[in-house]
């Protein structure tokens, strides 16, 4: 179900308040410093964009919808933003960074092309951290029913359970997180912090 970019922005307030769980936890898990760059795949209308250039970061931010780009340049001119299927990205598009994430974002892209962003990023900067924030599929379904049927209705069509996304990101080296939103939420989120290229 796609979501307009202001409906969208009016749904994830509704889940994630004003992003002060998340935000400082992206932080912290990229350990980035003041003046580095910060790149967010799939950044939808930009809603972390401010968080980072208070932290003194210079913030790009890349999706594939023109509307949500556009919203993300009205919203914060002074960020960067490039339109791109992040899935294909060139990376020479961009400044040269170690520090990339995405907010709900590789859920809404099938496995094999999961692997290939991670396997280009890494391949291309070997140095670089990558943070994935993603919503976990309720297993078994009728542990929570109510999770599952929001799982369901998400614009995204891989949202995966906690063994999936363990056996998804498997090849790289992985620290993770798991926080849960309840009551605001019957989801909970999936903090992964991926580094080095996979063994082959």
């Amino acid at each position: 179900m796609y979501l307009k970019p202001r409906l969208y922005r009016l749904v994830q307030t509704i889940v994630h308040g004003d992003y002060s769980n998340s935000l400082p936890r992206v932080q912290r898990m990229l350990q980035i410093q003041p003046g580095e760059v910060v790149v967010e795949l799939g950044c939808g209308d930009g809603g972390f964009a401010d968080y980072f250039m208070r932290q003194g970061c210079e913030y790009w931010g890349v999706d594939v919808d023109p509307a949500r780009i556009d919203a993300a340049r009205r919203r914060f001119p002074q960020a960067n933003y490039l339109l791109a299927d992040a899935v294909q990205l060139r990376l020479d598009q961009l400044p040269r960074s170690r520090n990339f994430f995405g907010h709900l974002f590789l859920h809404h892209i099938d496995d094999q092309a999961c692997r290939n962003l991670l396997q280009l990023l890494f391949a291309q900067h070997p140095e670089a951290t990558f943070v994935s924030v993603d919503p976990i599929r309720p297993d078994p379904w009728f542990a929570n029913p109510f999770g599952t049927i929001l799982s369901n209705m998400d614009d995204g069509r891989f949202i995966r359970t906690l063994k999936d996304w363990r056996s998804l990101l498997q090849p790289w080296k992985c620290e993770e997180e798991i926080v849960s939103y309840w009551p605001r939420c019957p989801i909970s989120a999936y903090f992964a912090r991926l580094t080095s290229s996979p063994v082959v």
